[in-house]
C-alpha cells in the first residue's frame, strides 16, 4: 500500500502537467511576406515610419516563400492587412500591431510588436553608377492564432530601393515564433524534489 501511495501523488503531478502542456498550445514555426512600402521620406536612410503598404498582385503585402509550424495552413499569395508603423524617432508608440489576416473558415493570423532591437539603414554604390539604399529593422512582439497560446516571436523587416526618386520602396518581413519552454518540463523537474521526499518518508 505504501508504494502504491508514493506513486499516486508523483502520477497525478505528471497527469497535470500532461494536460498544462496540451493546454498551452503555442505557436510555432516562420512566416514571410514581400510587397511594397510608401514612407515618410524618399530616402531610407532618413525615413522613420511606413504610411502605407502595397502588394504584389494585389493592394497588400502577400505570403511569399512556404510558411512552416502553425503557418504552414496559410497558402502562398495570402493578402494580410498591414497597419502604418513608426519604427525610429519620437514618433514610435510600442506596442503596436503591424499586420493581421483570416482565412476563411481558419483561424485569424496577428501580429504585435512590443520592441525594436534594431534599425540599420545603410547606402551602396552599383557597379554601373547610381546608388542602391537598404534599411534593415528587427525586433520583438507576438504573435497571435485564433485558439492558441499568444507566442512571443521575432521579427525581421527588408528594404530597398533607389533614394531620391520615390517614397515607394521595396519591402520583405519574416516573423518567426519563439515558443516559451514547456509547462510539462518545469512540473516533471519539480515533483523530482516531492517524489524524494515520500520516498523517504515510505521507507521510514
Amino acid at each position: 500500500m505504501k508504494a502504491l501511495n508514493l506513486a499516486v501523488p508523483i502520477a497525478c503531478l505528471i497527469a497535470a502537467g500532461a494536460c498544462l502542456e496540451a493546454e498551452a498550445q503555442e505557436v510555432t514555426g516562420s512566416i514571410s511576406f514581400t510587397g511594397g512600402t510608401i514612407n515618410d521620406t524618399t530616402s531610407l536612410l532618413t525615413s522613420a515610419t511606413f504610411t502605407g503598404f502595397t502588394g504584389v498582385s494585389g493592394p497588400s503585402p502577400e505570403v511569399q516563400f512556404t510558411p512552416t509550424g502553425t503557418f504552414a495552413i496559410v497558402p502562398p499569395t495570402t493578402q494580410a492587412s498591414f497597419l502604418p508603423f513608426t519604427f525610429s524617432g519620437a514618433g514610435v508608440s510600442l506596442p503596436a500591431e503591424l499586420w493581421q489576416f483570416s482565412l476563411v473558415a481558419g483561424p485569424t493570423f496577428e501580429f504585435v510588436a512590443s520592441s525594436i532591437t534594431q534599425v540599420s539603414p545603410s547606402s551602396l554604390t552599383l557597379p554601373g553608377g547610381g546608388e542602391q539604399d537598404f534599411l534593415n529593422i528587427t525586433g520583438t512582439g507576438t504573435v497571435y492564432v485564433s485558439g492558441l497560446t499568444p507566442t512571443p516571436a521575432t521579427f525581421s523587416i527588408t528594404e530597398s530601393g533607389p533614394p531620391g526618386a520615390s517614397s515607394a520602396f521595396n519591402f520583405g518581413e519574416t516573423i518567426t515564433a519563439v515558443p516559451e519552454p514547456t509547462v510539462f518540463a518545469f512540473l516533471t523537474v519539480s515533483a523530482l524534489p516531492l517524489a524524494g521526499r515520500l520516498f523517504r518518508r515510505v521507507k521510514a
